[in-house]
């Protein structure tokens, strides 16, 4: 028996859902249960989910659920309970990010493991699981100012890269970019491919002013940029995690797997 818990998002602005409706009747199949946390601020509403083999619960996280749950959702976990003691698919938690160890060290204190949605991969080492298009499709649009040069970084990597901008590039009048949009968005790790800039923004003040003056720049790093289209952005997601999640034992997530105690060690323990 494989047990989804589809998890209420605890940020604001996040709006997103990591199974939209059109995916969620996915894993009601023999040997599959699904479990659906309420969330108001959900863009997909309940009336739109499968009537049949999902059940709706509160939301938060359940510390009675079953253990051999998978817990799926994106961005923060709620604080309580402290100590996770299920499978959680997630995002953005390894790279050295604020805020990764403690977040980490919860596993570690409940015994349970994190499946970073980043890290199924094929065995290529290519990504299996992203937001693509609608990631920067909307930096894109934020970026769009008339005659001005912009740059829009949508690199994923999972460790230190050479950057895609410094500031001795920034100081060059040649190389002059007054808007930089950081899609990636690993401001706060070693993996930040634009290190002109440490900082995230956010939905309600977009841009941070990076310089002032006659050549003035600014940078737009919202961390979850895909929730101002979350029905696209949820649906996109959805899809691509639907053609592996049914399978939790496939090489891919067990790729993924193996990946968390070695950010247990470089986050936690280092």
């Amino acid at each position: 028996m494989t047990r989804w818990w589809l998890r209420h998002k605890v940020r604001s602005t996040e709006r997103r859902a990591a199974v939209a409706p059109t995916d969620a009747a996915r894993p009601v199949t023999p040997g599959h249960q699904v479990t659906r946390g309420q969330s108001p601020q959900r863009v997909f509403p309940s009336e739109e989910c499968p009537t049949t083999g999902c059940t709706i619960a509160p939301a938060g996280i359940r510390v009675d659920a079953p253990a051999d749950s998978y817990v799926v959702g994106s961005r923060e976990l709620p604080d309580e309970p402290a100590p996770l003691r299920h499978r959680h698919v997630y995002g953005h938690a390894y790279k050295g990010r604020h805020g990764a160890a403690g977040l980490l060290g919860r596993f570690t204190a409940g015994g349970g493991t994190l499946l970073d949605s980043e890290h199924p991969t094929g065995e290529d080492g290519q990504r299996l699981v992203a937001l693509g298009r609608p990631a920067w499709c909307t930096g894109a649009a934020l970026t769009v100012l008339p005659a001005h040069d912009i740059l829009i970084s949508a690199v994923f990597c999972t460790g230190p890269v050479k950057p895609l901008l410094t500031e001795p590039d920034r100081d060059d009048p040649a190389g002059e970019l007054p808007v930089l949009s950081d899609v990636t968005c690993d401001a706060t790790s070693d993996c930040n491919t634009l290190p002109v800039h440490g900082q995230v923004t956010n939905h309600q003040e977009p841009a941070r002013e990076l310089r002032l003056g006659e050549r003035p720049a600014q940078v737009i790093a919202i961390g979850n940029l895909p929730s101002l289209l979350p029905r696209k952005a949820g649906a996109a997601f959805s899809a691509g995690l639907g053609r592996h999640s049914l399978h939790f034992d496939s090489a891919p997530w067990q790729r993924a797997a193996r990946r968390f105690p070695t950010a247990v060690e470089e986050n936690v323990h280092a």
